[in-house]
């Protein structure tokens, strides 16, 4: 395990020299993060994954992209074949260190103001991107029903796959594939930038979520609810919220509305109410720090913790 601390060593210390203002606020938030990582999980060969794919994530959408990424690939592959630890702990290297790279990158945090001043502007492309979240949300929904906590690997991967596949896709645009997917991207915005915060949200909640029911619910939440609440509040939107004049009544009923009658069926009643209400509260907030794709994941683990064992 030495070597492959020194080999995480390494990429740190070659990054710091070739772009020190990139990387040195990523490397000292993730600091106890992965000293608590460590700690929990016994594994050094978490620390090297996590390195790799912070590395990775900040060098999103440039051709600098693929070498981490390879490593980090490879060695989530040995890590399941090789039954290295829990899945939970290397999901949850991937999701925190991707979602600290776009939430800290100040390139990532400008086509996230863009994306986000977007929204809403073209209801017709704006459909389209919403009906295409629906779809991947009821094929997450499907592939957790079949597969039950196999289908964690496969979900890592899939993010993955997302990654590499929107960072080939923003550089080669002149693709035919590259073309018909920025058809439905909002003008002026990095390919797929809400889709990997989306991913990386999920991450996070798979890493600390170990019931599926519960990850059906969470599923639901972020990529169905979410979708209904841009869908129906672009067109029927007029009543706005009182804490947030963005967003409004019509978008958050779609939101939790649908999301709680599911989860009734999956987890029972009080337990959907808890979920649905605090996850559609925070995605309503005003808050300005974080993309709601990580914020509304965050809220759902609080709330797990919080709440999950006295209900159920």
């Amino acid at each position: 395990m030495i070597y492959l601390l020194l080999i995480a060593l390494a990429g740190v210390i070659i990054t710091l020299i070739l772009d020190f203002k990139k990387f040195n606020m990523k490397y000292l938030i993730s600091l106890p993060l992965l000293i608590a990582l460590v700690l929990i999980s016994k594994n050094f060969f978490i620390v090297t994954v996590y390195i790799f794919s912070l590395i990775g994530a900040t060098y999103l959408y440039t051709y600098y992209f693929y070498i981490p990424f390879a490593l980090e690939f490879i060695m989530a592959v040995i890590y399941f074949i090789f039954k290295l630890g829990p899945a939970s702990y290397i999901v949850f290297a991937f999701g925190a260190s991707m979602s600290i790279s776009l939430s800290v990158d100040k390139n990532i945090k400008k086509y996230t103001y863009l994306n986000n001043i977007k929204k809403g502007k073209d209801v017709k492309k704006e459909t389209y991107r919403d009906y295409f979240q629906i779809g991947s949300g009821l094929i997450l929904l499907i592939t957790l029903f079949v597969f039950k906590d196999k289908a964690i690997p496969l979900i890592l991967f899939a993010v993955l796959i997302i990654y590499a596949a929107g960072n080939s896709l923003s550089i080669y645009k002149s693709s035919k594939i590259s073309e018909l997917i920025y058809k439905m991207e909002r003008e002026n915005v990095q390919l797929g930038i809400g889709a990997m915060y989306l991913a990386a949200g999920f991450l996070l909640i798979v890493s600390f979520i170990r019931s599926i029911p519960l990850l059906y619910v969470a599923a639901f939440i972020l990529l169905i609810g979410d979708s209904l609440a841009t869908i129906l509040g672009i067109r029927f939107g007029k009543t706005k919220l009182i804490y947030n004049k963005k967003k409004s009544v019509i978008g958050l009923a779609a939101m939790v509305i649908p999301a709680f009658i599911f989860g009734t069926f999956i987890i029972g009643p009080l337990s959907s109410f808890i979920y649905t209400f605090f996850s559609g509260l925070v995605e309503s907030a005003p808050l300005k720090l974080l993309d709601d794709n990580i914020t509304v994941p965050m809220a759902i683990v609080i709330i797990h913790f919080l709440f999950y064992i006295n209900l159920l």
